[in-house]
C-alpha cells in the first residue's frame, strides 16, 4: 500500500493554483489521538481516496459556475484524456525496451527537488537516491486512484528534445519518465483520465508524452 498523502499534502501540490483543496469536508489533519483499530484505519483510507477523487474537493470554484458547465467539466474529467497517437505493436516491439510509456520527464533533478520539498523524513543529501525515487511514485500514486507511476527508463527522442528545454539529455541517451501507463496496459483497456493527467501534471508543472522504453540492464 502506498504512503498515505496527506489533505496538507495535497494542498502543497496545488499551492498558487486552482487544485488547493479548499474544504476541510471530513478528511483533514488533527493533531487529537486517533483511533488505530483496523476498521478505523480503513475507514480513513477510504475517505482519503474518496476525498482525492471528488472534483468538487479538488475545484471548489465549481460552485460558482452554472450546473450545465459543472456536469460537462466533471464528465470532462473523468472520461480517458486523449493520449494519441498510441504507439503500435510493431513500434513498442521494436522499442529497445519493446515498450512505450505514456508519462512526464524527470531528470535526477527533479526528482530531488520534489523529495526535498515534500518528504519530512528524507535524509540529507546532495544526491538522488533510491528513496527518493521510491517516494515520489508513493506520493503520486494515491492521486491515480491508487493505480501505480513507476519511473522508467527512456530513450529520449527528438522530438522530446525539441519541447522540453530544461532536458540536458541528448538525442539517444536515456532518461527518466514518471510513467502513468504503458502502450500494453493501453491495449489491455487502461485509460489514464483527464483528471488523473491533469492532477500529475499539476504536481510536476510538466506535459506527458510517449516514449520508447529503454532496453533494461
Amino acid at each position: 500500500m502506498p504512503k498515505a498523502v496527506s489533505a496538507r499534502s495535497l494542498s502543497a501540490l496545488g499551492s498558487g493554483s486552482t487544485l488547493a483543496p479548499k474544504s476541510s469536508r471530513s478528511y483533514q489533519d488533527s493533531d487529537d489521538e486517533e483511533d488505530s483499530s483496523p476498521a478505523a484505519l480503513q475507514q480513513r483510507e477510504q475517505e482519503r481516496l474518496a476525498a482525492i477523487n471528488d472534483i468538487d474537493w479538488l475545484y471548489p470554484q465549481l460552485k460558482d459556475h452554472p450546473p450545465d458547465t459543472v456536469r460537462q467539466f466533471k464528465e470532462f474529467m473523468l472520461a480517458p484524456a486523449d493520449i494519441r497517437p498510441i504507439p503500435t505493436v510493431e513500434e513498442a516491439l521494436s522499442a529497445p525496451g519493446n515498450a512505450y510509456f505514456y508519462g512526464f520527464y524527470m531528470s535526477e533533478a527533479d526528482i530531488r527537488k520534489f523529495a526535498i520539498k515534500h518528504d519530512q523524513e528524507r535524509r540529507r543529501s546532495k544526491r538522488t537516491t533510491f528513496e527518493d525515487m521510491v517516494f515520489l511514485t508513493e506520493f503520486l500514486t494515491p492521486l491515480m486512484d491508487n493505480k501505480y507511476v513507476w519511473l522508467r527508463q527512456v530513450v529520449v527522442g527528438e522530438d522530446h528534445k525539441r519541447r522540453i528545454r530544461t532536458m540536458s539529455e541528448e538525442v539517444g541517451e536515456t532518461a527518466w519518465c514518471l510513467a502513468l501507463c504503458s502502450n500494453w496496459e493501453y491495449r489491455r483497456g487502461f485509460d489514464p483520465t483527464n483528471r488523473e493527467v491533469r492532477i500529475i501534471g499539476r504536481a510536476l508543472k510538466k506535459m506527458p508524452h510517449w516514449w520508447q522504453g529503454a532496453r533494461e540492464e
